[in-house]
């Protein structure tokens, strides 16, 4: 995803700004689902789904993905690092994590 994003309802914001936008109406649903340390990464979640599969771009596969980046991006560097070695990205996810850093404010 390319962190200068741009639609045109959406002005010229980046991805993470959107993201953030719209986090403030998903705290609570994030919160719910995510909770302290119950959260799973995507393919966890859903192991059929590969990285760039529709299915993480629509419905409720998309909902996930932009509530678990907001989730993962507000967490330490420490708990960061520690959700990373329970959950290792698998070869076809990697660069996963660091892509939810590079576009975080």
């Amino acid at each position: 995803m390319s962190k200068n994003l741009w639609r045109p309802e959406d002005g010229n914001e980046t991805l993470m700004e959107i993201l953030n936008r719209a986090s403030s109406k998903r705290d609570s649903a994030i919160d719910q689902v995510f909770g302290d340390c119950g959260a799973k990464p995507p393919w966890v979640i859903n192991p059929g789904y590969e990285r760039a599969s529709m299915g993480w771009r629509m419905g409720s596969g998309e909902d996930f993905m932009v509530s678990f980046r907001i989730w993962f991006s507000r967490l330490s560097q420490d708990q960061q690092h520690r959700f990373e070695r329970e959950f290792p990205e698998p070869e076809s996810w990697n660069g996963f994590y660091n892509s939810i850093r590079q576009n975080s404010p």
